[in-house]
């Protein structure tokens, strides 16, 4: 599971750099101030979700994989749905077409976020110390 999780926190931080950088010296031309704060804030929710992957590696060791896998779904899955359909809203200029129908798939990405969180801090309240 750990190697699992690494590597999709390491594929999901890369592409946000890559996407970072794309935004920046090429999409800029194409997208007005307001779509570049809304690619900006997709950017920025991959890059904090990849960081928050890396830290559920820990959670492997202390709590058991069906509550880490439900976590790691819950990241992934929102991450693509959250940043995936602003990059999308961000570029349909762009793409000359509109991107709207996919604004509740945002939404319902940011609640699977939610959801992982509420999840880290469940095992927050349940976890119970162990003596090494």
């Amino acid at each position: 599971m750990t190697k699992k999780i690494l590597l999709v926190a390491g594929i999901i931080g890369a592409l946000s750099i890559i996407m970072d950088a794309l935004g920046n010296l090429y999409f800029i031309e194409f997208i007005s101030d307001d779509d570049q704060i809304i690619y900006n804030h997709a950017v920025l929710y991959q890059m904090i979700h990849s960081l928050a992957l890396i830290c559920v590696v820990f959670l492997n060791r202390y709590f058991k994989p069906k509550y880490v896998n439900i976590i790691f779904f819950m990241f992934v899955a929102g991450t693509i749905l959250v940043s995936g359909t602003l990059y999308l809203i961000a570029l349909e200029n762009m793409f000359k077409t509109s991107f709207a129908m996919l604004r509740p798939f945002t939404a319902i990405g940011g609640l699977l976020l939610l959801i992982g969180w509420l999840g880290i801090a469940y095992l927050g309240i349940d976890y119970k110390s162990k003596k090494r």
